[in-house]
């Protein structure tokens, strides 16, 4: 960008590209919200879900930022008394309702994911009361 800018302008102003690219990004965002943008985007990600390498890249970093940026995350962080009373553990609510442990249990249950302290890729999955 700077070769052009010397050439078409004969002086060169440095963060020009941080300037452009941001600009890029708006304009790319700003199509993306009407329905022109969101047809030339979908036939974009068509397209890139054709090609056999970019389509493993495109599709893991697609979900991946759908999992990090959803508008209405799963896994709120929650106070659960256990393992016995007196006693509080944080935990991730998976959940808002488990509707067979609800019926067995007569009240409204949620699900809560309790990690173990060195490993939290393991844990136990709690029923707890929606009331506590």
């Amino acid at each position: 960008m700077a070769n052009l800018m010397r050439r078409t302008l004969g002086f060169y102003i440095p963060g020009t590209e941080i300037f452009a690219s941001l600009i890029l990004i708006l304009l790319v965002g700003t199509m993306a919200r009407n329905w022109w943008g969101r047809t030339i985007l979908h036939n974009f990600e068509r397209a890139l879900l054709r090609v056999p390498f970019i389509r493993q890249l495109y599709w893991t970093g697609r979900e991946l930022s759908r999992f990090l940026f959803r508008a209405n995350p799963k896994g709120k962080v929650v106070l659960v008394e256990f393992p016995s009373a007196g006693s509080y553990v944080l935990g991730m609510l998976t959940a808002e309702e488990v509707g067979h442990v609800s019926q067995t249990l007569g009240q409204k249950v949620c699900a809560v994911y309790l990690p173990t302290a060195p490993n939290p890729l393991s844990g136990w999955v709690l029923p707890s009361p929606r009331n506590a």
